[in-house]
Order: C-alpha cells, then sequence, then structure tokens
C-alpha cells in the first residue's frame, strides 16, 4: 500500500513538472515570437518574468539579453523618450517614481514616484484604532497617507490616506519627469541607458531594472544621473520590499551626492521603509530629520503626516492628534489636510484614550464644510451623522 502511495505522488509530481516546464516553453516561445517581430519591450516582460522564477534559464538568459540590446538600439537617436525616474512627493511636483506607491503614478506630495527619485507606498500593521478604508498616499510625489491603524503600499508605491495596504508601484505607475539632454551628446548614451532602466522599473521588472541601473552608474562614471540612477535602485529596492538595502542605498546616494535634488526623497524613502519595517521609533526620528533639514520641500507634507502616523502607530494618540493638527494648519490645500482632519475626527471618535465626541462631530463638520470633494466626505458624514443622534 505504501509502495503504491510512493508511485502516486511521484507521478503526480512528474505531471506537475511537465505541466511547468510546458508553460515556461510556451512562454519562452511567445518571448522569441516578440523578439523575431521586434516587439522587444514585450519580449523584455516575458523573458524577465521567466527569469524571476527561473532564474537559471540559460535560454531565457540570453534572450532576454538579445532584446535588452535591439531595444537600446532602437532607442538610439530618441533620447529622453521614456523619461527620468520619478520621485516620491506631493502632486504639485510630480516626477517619475514608489515606495511605493506604487508604479504608480507618484507625486511629489508621496515620496516622489517612480523615480521622481521619491518613493512609494509601504506596509503597515494595525494599531489599535478601528480601522477604515482610506487611500493610500505616494512618496515625493507618491507618498501614501495612512492613518496609522490598517496597512497601506508597495511597491512605491502606499497612500497615507488610510493605514490601508495597497500596492506599491514603488508603489504603481509614477509620474516620470524628463531630463533635459546634455550639450553635445546627440543622443545621450547614459541618459538612454537610464530611460531603459526606468522602462524595466515601469514593467516592475525590478531585478533587471537594479542591473541596468548599476550598469549606467558603472559605465558612465562622470554621467549627471548618477544620483538619479542610485535613487532608482533604492526605489526598486523599497517596492521589492527589500526594506534594509533601499535604506542603505538612500543613505549612500546622500552621502556620495550632496547636492543632488533628491536628498529629500531619498530621506523619505529612508523614513518610510523603517515604517513599513514596523519600527515606528525610527521612522518617526527620519520623517522629523526631513523636516529639519529641508524646511522648503515639497515633501514636507509627507513627513508631517508621516511623524503623525507613526504617533497612531506607537498609541500614543494624543501626540498623534497634535501632529495631525500641524498637517491641517500648515499644509491646509493639500489631500493630507483632508486626510488629517478624518484622522483626527477618528480618533476623537473610536479611540478610548482621546474620546471626545463633541470634537469628533467638529473634526468631521470642518472637513465636510471645508473639502466638500474629499475622498473623506461622505464618511465623515455618515459618522457625525450618527454621533448627532446617537450620544449628542
Amino acid at each position: 500500500m505504501k509502495r503504491l502511495l510512493f508511485i502516486i505522488v511521484i507521478a503526480l509530481l512528474t505531471v506537475l513538472v511537465q505541466k511547468a516546464h510546458t508553460q515556461k516553453e510556451v512562454s519562452l516561445e511567445e518571448g522569441l515570437t516578440y523578439l523575431r517581430e521586434g516587439k522587444y519591450e514585450q519580449a523584455l516582460i516575458i523573458f524577465g518574468q521567466i527569469l524571476k522564477e527561473y532564474p537559471s534559464n540559460i535560454k531565457a538568459r540570453e534572450a532576454f539579453e538579445e532584446a535588452l540590446s535591439k531595444k537600446i538600439q532602437e532607442l538610439k537617436g530618441l533620447p529622453g523618450r521614456l523619461g527620468p525616474p520619478g520621485r516620491l512627493g506631493p502632486a504639485d511636483k510630480k516626477a517619475e517614481g514608489v515606495f511605493p506607491g506604487g508604479e504608480v503614478e507618484r507625486t511629489r506630495g508621496e515620496v516622489r514616484s517612480e523615480t521622481s527619485g521619491k518613493v512609494s507606498g509601504d506596509e503597515r500593521p494595525d494599531t489599535g484604532v478601528k480601522e477604515t478604508e482610506e487611500p493610500d498616499t505616494p512618496f515625493k510625489g507618491t507618498v501614501t497617507k495612512d492613518t496609522g491603524e490598517t496597512r497601506p503600499p508597495s511597491s512605491l508605491p502606499l497612500t497615507r490616506e488610510s493605514l490601508k495596504e495597497e500596492e506599491l508601484p514603488l508603489k504603481p505607475p509614477v509620474a516620470q519627469e524628463k531630463i533635459p539632454e546634455e550639450e553635445g551628446l546627440k543622443p545621450p548614451e547614459d541618459q538612454e541607458q537610464f530611460n531603459l532602466a526606468q522602462d524595466l522599473y515601469r514593467r516592475k521588472l525590478y531585478d533587471q531594472a537594479i542591473t541596468e541601473y548599476e550598469r549606467l552608474i558603472s559605465k558612465y562614471p562622470k554621467s549627471t544621473l548618477l544620483d538619479k540612477a542610485t535613487f532608482g535602485i533604492a526605489r526598486c529596492q523599497f517596492d521589492n520590499k527589500a526594506f534594509d538595502a533601499a535604506i542603505t542605498t538612500a543613505g549612500n546616494l546622500m552621502d556620495s551626492y550632496p547636492k543632488s535634488s533628491l536628498l529629500d526623497d531619498a530621506q523619505l524613502l529612508i523614513g518610510r521603509s523603517n515604517y513599513a519595517k514596523d519600527d515606528y521609533e525610527k521612522a518617526r526620528l527620519e520623517y522629523l530629520r526631513l523636516l529639519e533639514l529641508y524646511p522648503g520641500s515639497p515633501l514636507g507634507v509627507n513627513a508631517q503626516m508621516g511623524v503623525a502616523d507613526s504617533y497612531r502607530k506607537l498609541k500614543d494618540y494624543r501626540q498623534a492628534l497634535a501632529e495631525y493638527h500641524k498637517v491641517v494648519a500648515n499644509y491646509p490645500k493639500t489631500s493630507e489636510a483632508e486626510q488629517a482632519l478624518f484622522n483626527i475626527g477618528e480618533l476623537y471618535d473610536q479611540v478610548y484614550e482621546t474620546r471626545d465626541y463633541k470634537k469628533a462631530v467638529e473634526a468631521y463638520g470642518r472637513l465636510i464644510n471645508e473639502y466638500p470633494n474629499s475622498k473623506w466626505v461622505n464618511k465623515a458624514r455618515e459618522r457625525k451623522r450618527y454621533l448627532e443622534e446617537n450620544y449628542l
């Protein structure tokens, strides 16, 4: 009987292996077809997916390199077509980016999107406050918000709007910001290499994108894109949830390129990476560091929300309230202010330590009156009506 069961198990495993092998061959053949037809982007995606699952597949590796080479040749004469990396930051300064919003189009109010240079999305655990569905905020260009209760994105991505976990294209596709061509280079080869890495990043082929960013750094040591390539690597690491590596790379960027325009993005990414690791105290300190070192940064609102969210995760609800009030007072025209008002109402409404139904109704009412088009209005109206009917 045992022998029979053993034979059956072996047969089933053989069938599964053969099926997986067949699927792999079908995918490889599909990629080769795209390659023959000159559809290099589609071919790169398929070969990249195969290599992600079967990194030792020699045929896929050779085909990927061939498609990559031909894609580079195709880009010749088309510099800037793909644009530079997005930033992780607010929407007022769009960049490509991621944590990871996370792919995802990020704006400077989030962590600069795609490599807008600034990151997008992170995962956030529950705090003890009642969770509510809320949208995430992106990095400088895509930092996601969260209420500090639910986990957001990502792949970035990561929106602060609710601590709900969302995919970070690190987040999601990020808005790309174009880098001007350098004089005397027609077209600049380093820009082409950068565009290629960016393209792979947007397709969420993070390992391949890192390889191409690194190739740019080693092949063009005098390029003006080195800081952006470094940030691109950190962003890919963030989206791959390699948060320690992302922190190290972002730190290296800040040390090696002290005049880079991405310093605040890198600092935000470090904060978001620590937050994603559930190290809220460290995240809080990193967010405060951004506010201290880069007082005029458009990512300041993201950092301030990060401070508030971190306190909320640490269950220091009274301090969280104070920090959310700073968001509303200092950044009244941002979506973060809307989120902060809703969070304030929620903390007064649902957390025992800070419960004050009258103040909750005031916060919800202010949100409804001052931001009538906010995505939080319907929830605020429901809670306000419920509290008024049952407690006030």
